[in-house]
């Protein structure tokens, strides 16, 4: 049977985090042995390109170079453009067994990732609505269209409002500010199939791999972050067990748990 392609956003911020853009590469074929896999160069150039076209083509991946876009952008005109299914794995993932298997099983319907609940994030102070996790996820891009067509169904009214379903977007809230990040609105529309534990064994995400230099002096639960993922970047086993971590964290972050009324602002990306 036929393995789904497998596309790669390839993101370089910071140089000093090129780590975070190669570090997929070192366990891909454990996670898609058989598999097509593509990955894009966001608007990268000169040794940033150089050093990830040499990592992709080293396990047989195509690379191209694209024009800076965003992530939920480019989703969106994956889904938008293929027919058949595929998935889509950030580069700051180690991968531990096939995903591979998921497709004898029958697939994951319309789409599918690892569930992140709804939490409070305390270095932009704002309230994340919950998702499927875009770090590593799972499109059947024809049936997902149709229902995106039709959604939400209740009234011709809404066919003319704006809608968008992969972008991260903040939305004011009274004394709160809601955060939808990648993909977010697309799991509170539709709902989606998340990982199962089996699936979630087989990989782990480095959360905020490409800015881990920036948010990490602020989350609670994660010691060093820019540390364990230098760690992580030489001696990629290091991560088994992240996710036990991050749902630490999240439940920790319950907005009904956390005091006060998050605060606006804070630190903002270059």
């Amino acid at each position: 049977m036929k393995q789904p392609n497998v596309h790669i956003l390839v993101s370089v911020r910071n140089a000093k985090l090129m780590h975070a853009a190669l570090l997929v590469f070192k366990t891909l074929r454990t996670g898609f042995p058989t598999a097509n896999v593509y990955a894009y160069g966001n608007g990268l150039s000169g040794d940033a390109a150089k050093m990830v076209a040499r990592a992709a083509y080293s396990v047989g991946v195509n690379f191209k170079h694209i024009a800076r876009t965003t992530h939920g952008r480019w989703i969106e005109e994956l889904v938008m453009s293929l027919n058949e299914p595929f998935w889509i794995c950030d580069t700051d993932v180690v991968f531990f067994g096939s995903m591979e298997e998921s497709e004898k099983k029958g697939g994951c319907g319309i789409f599918a990732g690892r569930f992140e609940p709804e939490f409070m994030e305390e270095w932009t102070g704002t309230r994340h609505a919950a998702r499927l996790h875009p770090s590593l996820m799972r499109f059947d891009p024809c049936p997902l269209r149709a229902v995106m067509r039709y959604w939400p169904g209740v009234h011709e009214f809404f066919l003319t409002v704006k809608r968008e379903f992969f972008e991260w977007q903040f939305v004011p809230y009274g004394d709160e500010v809601l955060f939808y990040d990648t993909c977010a609105v697309l799991h509170q529309a539709f709902g989606g199939a998340r990982f199962t534990d089996a699936q979630n064994e087989r990989f782990e995400h480095l959360h905020c791999g490409s800015y881990s230099d920036l948010i990490g002096p602020s989350l609670s639960l994660q010691g060093d972050m820019a540390e364990k993922h230098r760690a992580i970047y030489m001696q990629p086993e290091l991560a088994r067990g992240l996710q036990i971590e991050q749902r630490k964290y999240y439940a920790s972050r319950k907005p009904w748990l956390v005091p006060g009324k998050p605060k606006r602002g804070g630190s903002k990306l270059p």
